[in-house]
């Protein structure tokens, strides 16, 4: 397994007085994904091979290629409050499941996700459970007592709350799923100090989603990174992110 890490430039916040007008200057930082931590999250399963990352543009695109088994791939560098961006596109017209991201990955078993599928579907394997996942944009908080395995896959594509593995903090009302061949760019901000997470998502300049400010106490920060659940082909480009806390 390869070690990951989003590199960054500098958190430095400088002001500049130019005729009596204070202007502040805040550092984005890009991510680098030349070197990743990748994370199967049903590793023994035999339903899905794992993920397959590729690494594109000196690591400012990341391609998942393989229809396969939930996995994450993440940075190194940890915050608690920060605004997180980037965009996702799925370069194939096959098949119709999720694609997403990760914030505040702290483990295995503790991470906020995103993910969005395209249409509604029970997963094939019914066991440990039966697993129905709706149309949508989904926000979930992972707090899983097992850990990488069949409980958890299940649970990550269930559109719900599973007893000791998943919440689902929010879902997209109008229940729309993404379409192939176009570009979805997202804006997270996530407050741990006070639990607040909000996220929209736009097609082009338009506004397509907007969660409104929920609160979630649960997790108080942690690595960045992007999700994938049984779709091949999609890539994740132009991440950046903006600490609004300590890095951890």
């Amino acid at each position: 397994m390869e070690s990951a890490t989003l590199v960054s430039t500098t958190t430095t916040t400088t002001r500049l007085k130019i005729s009596s007008i204070s202007v502040r200057i805040t550092a984005v930082w890009a991510t680098d994904f030349r070197k990743y931590d990748t994370i199967a999250l049903d590793p023994h399963g035999a339903t899905q091979e794992d993920p397959i990352w590729e690494i594109h543009h000196n690591g400012s695109e990341i391609y998942q290629t393989l229809n396969s088994d939930p996995g994450i791939a993440v940075g190194f560098d940890s915050f608690s409050g920060v605004d997180f961006e980037g965009t996702f596109f799925v370069n194939t017209d096959i098949d119709d499941d999720y694609v997403g991201f990760v914030f505040s990955y702290q483990n295995t078993r503790q991470f906020y996700t995103v993910m969005w599928k395209k249409v509604l579907q029970t997963y094939w394997e019914p066991m440990p459970f039966r697993a129905i996942a709706e149309t949508g944009i989904q926000l979930k908080l992972v707090d899983s007592k097992t850990g990488p395995g069949e409980h958890l896959r299940n649970a990550l594509w269930h559109t719900g709350n599973t007893r000791e593995q998943v919440k689902l903090l929010w879902k997209d009302p109008r229940k729309v799923g993404w379409k192939q061949y176009t570009p979805y760019r997202w804006r997270l901000i996530h407050r741990p100090r006070i639990g607040l997470i909000r996220l929209w998502i736009y097609e082009g300049q338009r506004l397509i989603a907007d969660s409104g400010n929920n609160f979630d106490s649960t997790l108080k920060g942690g690595r960045l990174g992007v999700f994938a659940f049984s779709q091949q082909m999609v890539l994740w480009s132009n991440l950046r992110y903006t600490c609004k806390g300590e890095e951890i």
